[in-house]
């Protein structure tokens, strides 16, 4: 009987060491986490997958590197309220801790009440941090250009008096801002008319780029069409020479960089140049109610100070008739005084 009782002891301690054994085995000595935790948290290397801009709608995802995972499942997290801009939430999405080195997950979603930064405050794993979203300022929503240069306009086709005619006309421009724009409403011609021109829809480069018309009609006469473009904050006049039909009499092209005539006509010996004497860049001449006014005052080229005289510009009615073929008179005599000239604007001098 004693033996028997010896064997049960012995063998109830020998099953109590093989669970001991098996229970250290498992977890190298200790139980398996079921907390997920870091060593590390590091903020200052996060990324975005989209650009904030104030006051616009925003939804992306933010990466947030660890180390030191120890390979535990986590669930999702509550909102963190984002500070310094307001508006905006991040979300931790769902995930398992790599075991060591890995990546956080983060839904960031509103929209930002202000350019500067967005802070959003962390705390996952026993470690804590800061990640920041940079918001931008909200971009411009209109086209604008710095300078059109309608003198440099081309077109894609010559035109001729009573024959209907389809072109294309391109300006360029300088200083785009990089915005879309829709198509025009159509530019009537004025001089020779008849025409149309109308802008088609595109976007601005950011700096240097063209503007393209569709130009169509029926030219009424021989001479000049002006079509008077606005775009950007800009002004110009653009010309486009009309010929003769069945081989008549053709303007010389080098007429028609005088776009701010008002008109251009062409008989085979004279050239007949009309314009109304408005320049088309801002003076402190012009009445203070033109849009192209500019008060002025301080030093003139010749180092003195700037008087302004009581004249003002206004708009006149010039005639100018150029032989197309001059020659040398057999005599010379001073000129009378009055109009010698145009610029290319339409100013006489």
């Amino acid at each position: 009987m004693r033996l028997k009782f010896l064997a049960l002891i012995v063998t109830v301690i020998a099953i109590s060491v093989s669970c001991n054994k098996s229970s250290d085995s498992s977890g190298g000595g200790g139980t398996t986490p079921t907390t997920a935790s870091i060593t590390a948290l590091n903020c200052p290397t996060v990324t975005f997958n989209a650009v904030a801009t104030a006051g616009v709608a925003y939804s992306a995802t933010v990466t947030v590197p660890y180390s030191g995972g120890n390979a535990v499942a986590y669930l999702a997290g509550s909102s963190i309220v984002s500070t310094g801009v307001t508006g905006l939430t991040a979300t931790l999405i769902a995930g398992t801790l790599a075991n060591g080195t890995g990546n956080l997950s983060f839904t960031v979603a509103g929209t930002p009440s202000a350019a500067g930064i967005a802070n959003f405050p962390v705390t996952f794993g026993g470690q804590t941090c800061s990640f920041a979203l940079t918001v931008n300022a909200a971009g411009p929503t209109l086209p604008t250009i710095s300078a059109l240069a309608c003198a440099s306009g081309s077109f894609s086709a010559t035109a001729t008096v009573a024959v209907a005619y389809t072109a294309t006309a391109t300006v360029p421009y300088n200083g785009g801002n990089g915005i879309a724009y829709s198509a025009g409403t159509a530019i009537t011609s004025t001089g020779v008319t008849g025409l149309t021109a109308t802008l088609m829809a595109g976007t601005l480069a950011s700096g240097t780029g063209n503007l393209t018309y569709n130009v169509t009609g029926t030219p009424s006469a021989v001479g000049t069409a002006n079509f008077a473009i606005s775009f950007g904050g800009q002004s110009c006049s653009l010309a486009l020479p009309v010929n003769s039909a069945g081989g008549g009499p053709t303007l010389p092209s080098v007429y028609s960089k005088i776009y701010g005539a008002t008109s251009i006509t062409f008989d085979g010996t004279w050239v007949t140049i009309k314009c109304n004497a408005l320049p088309d860049h801002k003076s402190a001449y012009y009445p203070t109610t033109n849009p192209l006014y500019e008060a002025f005052s301080g030093t003139t080229f010749g180092g003195g100070m700037f008087a302004q005289n009581p004249n003002t510009i206004a708009t006149q009615s010039i005639t100018m008739k150029i032989p197309v073929n001059p020659v040398v008179a057999a005599t010379h005599a001073a000129p009378p005084g009055g109009v010698i000239g145009i610029a290319l604007n339409g100013v006489p001098f």
